[in-house]
């Protein structure tokens, strides 16, 4: 007897025309060939569909001959995988389902990888998640969570703002796809790339099946304790990041359009050397450039000016830029991909999208407004502290130097610094000033605000140091006593201030942030706030006239 249902992963296509001609020229001829395949075009349930099958065939299989080896016996086995594949065109999009090897057989690129997460973040129970897969936004983690009996989503430690979910799985919420009668089964379902549930067998099943989930995407809202896994998506299109990756071409070979849209960036791998860096080297195309003590964006977009037209990209990816602990360059850090210390933003239409760490990333409109009001109070109309405008030519340790001397109850403490329990390599400066009420002040005068992702990294890294090593609170208190400043040798901050002037002249708003800087900064200040740590920011006006930027 058949049975009804089955457990099936459903793809839906992107990038394909939804016709059966169109459908075919999208195939990899050659993996078709691979399998000598059949193609059948026919009808099921009711629409027009694509069936694809043949088989993988090994005479010898490729595990063989190692296995005669280990069994030290002839094992001249081969491998033979079935290899079915289904595509259907239903109501303007085109969906496939695979058997055995059958999926091996769509193109990564044409597959819509917003489809199941999108289903799923409107279907699951946020009480009920039994499977999670997520990866820190810029990080180099893939973590994976299992939870046979469910668990509240709230309960698996997501950082909403960082965390970019790649697959979710649990307890469907309300509804099932095929319910028996009577029956109170509650339904599984998982959505990642693909949806993963138990679709119906027969062709009119499955076809009734795939229009209310589309129906599902287009109509329901996403349940608001899932909704964030679908503000940061990673871009896989190979067209789209095509179209990304030439549009920064562009820009690259433009040398006066690109200051707000190319900012600089201290790559993941990078944050923990960073600091204890004293010589950087970049090498971008055939040369390598003379050790610097700090490292320049401007030099990174030159040397990729200086490419041809359609390879700047590519030889940013091929490109690296070297870390060493000493000017002579003999103590090797790390190194990055020269474009992995970039920020970029660029939009397409109505859609914005970044680079981090190399990647493309988009994040929608709602997302990037709403991370912008979480920040607009930390910008007061009226500061907290009083600072005095500053002459935007001369540089932070001149300013540091002059508040400390000028501005009652601030200490310098720039280029004072603790050991980092977090890290073997590189102390932790933990700010340049301490405030009148023991703030933190942390100062940078960048040319544009795009710069600002690593200040805001350095407050969170400064705050963990500090509560989370006894030594590193005792030499902070030591410093400070040293510099004229009295405070505990557990001393833990209640105030982290940023401090930036701009030298374009801009004025520092939320509104001036580079997109990925307002999502850290609200991270950064949500974190805080848990500890009990509030967070201000603060724009030093130039106390010359500068040319505004538009």
């Amino acid at each position: 007897m058949t049975r009804k249902t089955r457990h099936q992963t459903l793809y839906r296509l992107i990038g394909v025309e939804p016709v059966i001609d169109g459908v075919f020229d999208a195939l990899d001829a050659a993996k078709l060939d691979a399998i000598n395949a059949e193609v059948v075009p026919k009808e099921i349930g009711g629409v027009p569909a694509l069936v694809i099958h043949g088989s993988f065939d090994l005479d010898v299989a490729s595990w063989a001959h190692d296995a005669s080896t280990t069994a030290g016996m002839p094992l001249p086995y081969g491998d033979h995988t079935g290899a079915v594949l289904i595509l259907l065109v239903i109501d303007g999009h085109v969906y496939a389902v695979g058997f055995g090897a059958g999926h091996r057989l769509i193109p990564s690129e044409l597959k819509d990888h917003r489809f199941g997460l999108s289903l799923a973040v409107r279907c699951l129970d946020p009480a009920k998640v039994k499977g999670l897969v997520r990866r820190e936004l810029g990080g180099s983690r893939t973590d994976s969570t299992l939870t046979p009996a469910g668990s509240p989503i709230w309960m698996l430690g997501i950082e909403e703002y960082t965390d970019v979910v790649r697959r979710i799985g649990g307890q469907a919420r309300g509804f099932t796809l095929n319910s028996r009668a009577g029956g109170k089964r509650p339904m599984r379902l998982e959505g990642g790339t693909g949806v993963s549930a138990r679709f119906g067998v027969y062709g009119h099943d499955l076809v009734r099946n795939i229009r209310e989930l589309a129906r599902i995407c287009a109509e329901e809202p996403p349940d608001p304790e899932l909704a964030f896994a679908e503000r940061i998506q990673p871009v896989t299109g190979k067209q789209l990041k095509a179209r990304l990756d030439a549009e920064l071409d562009d820009l690259l070979g433009c040398p006066d359009g690109f200051a707000h849209q190319i900012g600089p960036a201290v790559p993941t791998t990078c944050l923990a050397d960073y600091d204890a860096a004293r010589a950087f080297v970049v090498k971008v195309g055939s040369v390598a450039l003379n050790p610097r003590p700090a490292l320049e964006v401007a030099e990174i977009l030159q040397r990729a000016r200086l490419q041809l037209p359609g390879q700047r990209v590519e030889t940013l990816r091929t490109g690296r830029v070297f870390l060493y602990a000493d000017e002579k360059c003999q103590a090797a850090l790390d190194d990055a991909p020269a474009i992995n210390w970039l920020e970029v933003t660029i939009s397409l239409g109505e859609y914005r999208y970044f680079l981090l760490d190399g990647a493309w990333y988009e994040i929608g409109a709602e997302y990037v407004n709403s991370q912008r009001r979480k920040i607009a109070t930390l910008f007061r109309a009226e500061p907290s502290l009083a600072l005095p405008s500053y002459d935007p030519g001369r540089d932070e340790d001149d300013f540091n130097a002059e508040v400390a001397m000028s501005c009652p109850g601030f200490v310098n403490l720039h280029r004072t610094f603790v050991r980092n329990p977090l890290s073997r390599r590189g102390p932790v400066e933990v700010c340049d000033i301490l405030g009148p009420g023991n703030e933190l002040l942390m100062v940078k005068f960048p040319w544009s605000a795009e710069s600002l992702s690593h200040l805001f990294m350095q407050g969170l890294v400064s705050v963990k140091t500090l509560l989370s090593s006894a030594e590193a609170r005792r030499k902070f208190a030591e410093n400070a006593r040293t510099n004229g400043r009295q405070i505990p040798d557990d001393f833990v901050p209640e105030k982290v201030v940023f401090v930036v002037l701009l030298k374009s002249g801009r004025e520092l708003t939320p509104d001036t942030l580079f997109p990925f800087a307002q999502v850290t900064l609200a991270h950064i200040a949500t974190v805080l706030r848990n500890h009990k740590i509030d967070v201000e920011v603060i724009g030093i006006k130039p106390s010359i006239a500068l040319p505004q930027v538009a």
